[in-house]
Formats: structure tokens, C-alpha cells, sequence
């Protein structure tokens, strides 16, 4: 019953051309409390994400390219884009990530 971390559902943002064509969303903050690492929180945050995106094409990440949560996202199904991209607010070099639902 205490919020221990939050993320942020929008379909603002620079579209990866990849997506032009689809109906897609970003997943534009995602966090939880130092305090409260478990796997599984992390785990039932994503799965909130999920369930709110399901119904685009594609969900995607723009992460500067040194944070941990990467492998995360990568180890659930997420994919890096090719080449280097740069965070919308800050500018430092970021990764691009996508999920793709019900891929064809």
C-alpha cells in the first residue's frame, strides 16, 4: 500500500522512424525506490507498463546508454536500435529501445 516506484506513459517524444507507421508509446520514466531493488518490483511495475500499452503496436525507451536498467528492459524483450541517439531533455548519448506487440 506505499508507492515504491512509478513510471510514465506517454506518446510525446521523438518517434524512432522504425515506428512511423505504427501506433506506438514511450515509456518515458521508470523507477523504483534504492530501497526497494527486489526483482520482483521491478518485474510488477513493467507488467503495469504492459498492460496499460497493449493496445499499440510498440512500446519504446530512450535510456542514456549507461544506465543499469538497460539490461532490464533488454532481459523482457525490449531490442536496441541500431546507431546513436541522443535524450530528448539532456544531451547525452542514449540507447533506443522497442517492444514490439504481437510482432508479425
Amino acid at each position: 500500500n506505499v508507492a515504491v516506484g512509478y513510471a510514465r506513459v506517454t506518446s510525446s517524444g521523438k518517434f524512432p522512424d522504425l515506428l512511423n507507421d505504427k501506433r506506438a508509446v514511450r515509456i518515458a520514466d521508470f523507477s523504483v525506490l534504492q530501497s526497494f531493488k527486489e526483482p520482483d518490483i521491478r518485474e510488477s511495475l513493467l507488467q503495469k507498463c504492459f498492460s496499460v500499452c497493449k493496445y499499440v503496436d510498440a512500446i519504446w525507451i530512450n535510456e542514456y546508454q549507461e544506465n543499469p536498467i538497460l539490461k532490464f528492459f533488454e532481459s523482457k524483450g525490449f531490442l536496441r536500435e541500431a546507431g546513436t541517439f541522443e535524450l530528448d531533455e539532456i544531451p547525452l548519448p542514449s540507447v533506443c529501445m522497442i517492444y514490439q506487440n504481437n510482432p508479425k
